[in-house]
């Protein structure tokens, strides 16, 4: 997709210690012949293919809200093609977390990804997922520059979605449970894929489940829930073990008190999350395996028996 643009500029905001960007006469698909349907006033945009379940809450409905404070007229646009299109898909952009945000905003403009369209005001933090205009703002050094992740924004979308879509009665915990990823893990055998499936994908797993089944833990799936229902999973338990990654942001959701454990199985991916739950509700993460690996700059993946042995040294807690 290309893009042309007017005017790139930060903008200082009273509270918040960095800058929002804003640009002018944003042009998706500049290389089409024809007209520009414009879209008028201050947008926020949200690429629907933006899948990864963390990342369309903290960075696209945090994302939004956070802005709203600063642009109260902001609307927000869904870059997928037209609703109708959005219906008929799958997978990828079809589910129930999408359909989710799209009932919390109905005011919500959808535009197609394969039209010309002239977008007068763009508002956006600089966050995790932004492409193309992460793109844009990347290859503008005066704008960028080296400048840290700013947590005080990332707490803050956490706390909001908690707020927005945890349960609006309390659940009383008495659930453990293993959120499993067997209905996603399949989508890594994608040739194209491959490289995350060895980071993402966790080799034998139905030993690990069966081990924790053997000390009461239900395995459980967050997929065809909607975001309501995945915080109410959540919260109804006492303790939760989650392979690290973006379905781990859940535990936001948690009761305070509640046993989480975030298992790595791969030394070269980290994400924050445990950060996050940890000043949304006060609990601790446990991250584990801590196993010593090879310090020759490659990645290498946990194997499930690693996972079991090091689980028994916590049964106490599990």
């Amino acid at each position: 997709m290309s893009v042309e643009y007017g005017e790139i500029k930060k903008i200082d905001v009273e509270g918040y210690t960095r800058k929002i960007f804003n640009i002018s006469n944003l042009v998706l698909n500049s290389e089409l012949e024809g007209e520009s349907r414009i879209i008028s006033g201050n947008s926020f945009l949200y690429f629907i293919n933006d899948w990864q379940y963390g990342h369309v809450l903290q960075d696209v409905v945090g994302h939004y809200e956070f802005l709203k404070q600063y642009v109260p007229d902001l609307q927000l646009l869904i870059l997928s093609g037209n609703e109708g299109d959005y219906k008929s898909k799958n997978f990828f952009t079809r589910n129930p977390v999408i359909d989710n945000i799209i009932e919390s905003y109905p005011d919500c403009i959808f535009v197609n990804d394969r039209d010309k369209i002239l977008i007068e005001n763009i508002y956006c933090l600089f966050t995790i997922f932004m492409a193309p205009i992460r793109d844009v703002i990347e290859t503008n050094d005066s704008i960028h520059g080296d400048e840290d992740p700013d947590f005080h924004y990332q707490v803050w979308a956490a706390k909001t979605i908690a707020k927005k879509f945890g349960p609006k009665e309390p659940v009383k915990p008495t659930r453990k449970i293993y959120i499993s990823r067997s209905m996603a893990d399949p989508i890594y055998e994608n040739k194209s894929l491959a490289y995350y499936k060895k980071i993402r994908v966790l080799e034998n797993s139905k030993l690990l489940e069966d081990y924790l089944e053997s000390l009461g833990y239900e395995i459980v799936l967050n997929e065809n829930l909607n975001i309501e229902e995945q915080a109410k999973l959540y919260q109804s338990a006492t303790h939760v073990i989650t392979i690290n990654g973006t379905g781990a942001y859940n535990t936001i959701f948690c009761n305070p008190g509640t046993t989480i454990i975030f298992l790595e199985i791969h030394t070269v991916f980290w994400w924050f999350f445990d950060y996050l739950t940890q000043k949304v509700t006060s609990n601790v993460v446990k991250r584990i395996p801590k196993i010593q690996q090879p310090d020759d700059g490659k990645g290498h993946p946990i194997v499930v028996e690693q996972l079991i042995a090091c689980l028994k040294e916590y049964e106490d807690i599990l």
